[in-house]
C-alpha cells in the first residue's frame, strides 16, 4: 500500500513539473512593454513640454491626473508581491489543515489522519529532520514545488488526499490560468503514469465543485495491479502559485467524499 501512495503522490508532482517545463506560445506574445514605448505615445510628452512656457499652470494640473492611472497598476503589483512562499504554507495538526494563501481548510473525518511534515517527508523518501514551515517555504522557492499536506484514511483502504503547491514564476504566473495549466500538464501525465505500471488510463478534464466554487480538475480512471483506481486533481491558482488538491481511492464515491469536506477559509 505504501507503494501506491508514493506513486500517486509522485503523479501529482508530475503534473506540476509537466506544466512548469512547458513553453506555450502565449507568453512570447506579451507586448505590454512595447505599447508603453510606442512612437505615438512618445510624441505626446514633447507637445506638452512645448506648451509649458505659455501656460505653465495648466500643464501641471493636466499632468497630475495622467500620472494616476500609471500608479494604480504599481499598487496592484505591490499587492501581488506581498504573496510569497511563506504565505502559501498551511497550518496542520492530526485532524485538520488550513491554508490562508489558497483560501481553503478542512477537518478530516475521524477515520482519517493528517500526516506531520516529518511523516510526509519520510513517505516521499526525503530526510525527515527539521521539517517545518520555513523549510517547506524554502523548498517552494528553490525547488519550485512542495507537498504541503498529506492525509490518509486509517481503515487500510488506501484512500488519501494531498496538496502540492508550485511556484510558476512571474512570466507563467501571468500567462497561465488554471485551465491552460491543466491542458499543458495533462499532455504528459498519461504517459508518465503508464511508466509506473498503471494501465487502462483515462483522463478527463472537467469542473468540480470545491470549497464553495467550481474549479478546473482532472479525473483519472485507471487500473493498478488489475484493480480499478480513481484520482482527482483540483486546481487553485493564487497569484504566481498553483495549488493542486489530489484525492485518491479505489472507490470513486469515496474519492469525492474527502474533497467535499473542504471549505473556503
Amino acid at each position: 500500500m505504501k507503494k501506491i501512495i508514493s506513486i500517486l503522490l509522485l503523479a501529482a508532482m508530475l503534473l506540476t513539473l509537466a506544466a512548469c517545463g512547458a513553453k506555450p506560445a502565449e507568453p512570447k506574445t506579451s507586448s505590454a512593454l512595447d505599447k508603453d514605448i510606442s512612437p505615438a505615445q512618445a510624441e505626446e510628452p514633447v507637445k506638452e513640454q512645448e506648451a509649458e512656457p505659455e501656460q505653465a499652470a495648466e500643464p501641471q494640473q493636466e499632468a497630475e491626473p495622467r500620472q494616476e492611472p500609471a500608479s494604480e497598476p504599481e499598487a496592484e503589483s505591490a499587492e501581488e508581491e506581498k504573496i510569497d512562499a511563506q504565505d502559501m504554507v498551511g497550518e496542520k495538526d492530526a485532524t485538520s489543515y488550513a491554508n490562508k494563501g489558497l483560501g481553503i481548510r478542512v477537518s478530516v473525518p475521524a477515520t482519517w489522519q493528517v500526516l506531520s511534515d516529518e511523516q510526509t517527508a519520510q513517505l516521499m523518501g526525503q530526510l525527515a529532520e527539521n521539517v517545518d514551515s520555513e523549510s517547506l517555504a524554502e523548498a517552494l522557492s528553490t525547488a519550485g514545488s512542495m507537498c504541503d499536506m498529506y492525509a490518509v484514511a486509517l481503515d487500510g483502504g488506501g484512500d488519501n488526499v494531498n496538496i502540492t503547491i508550485e511556484d510558476l514564476g512571474i512570466l507563467y504566473g501571468i500567462a497561465l490560468d488554471e485551465e491552460k495549466y491543466l491542458e499543458i500538464g495533462l499532455k504528459n501525465l498519461e504517459g508518465s503514469l503508464g511508466q509506473m505500471g498503471i494501465t487502462n488510463i483515462r483522463v478527463e478534464k472537467e469542473t468540480f465543485p470545491f470549497a464553495g466554487g467550481d474549479r478546473f480538475s482532472a479525473l483519472i480512471k485507471a487500473d493498478f495491479n488489475g484493480k480499478p483506481m480513481y484520482e482527482r486533481m483540483v486546481l487553485l491558482k493564487v497569484g504566481r502559485y498553483m495549488g493542486l488538491v489530489t484525492s485518491f481511492s479505489f472507490d470513486e464515491g469515496r474519492m469525492n467524499d474527502i474533497l467535499n469536506c473542504f471549505e473556503a477559509y
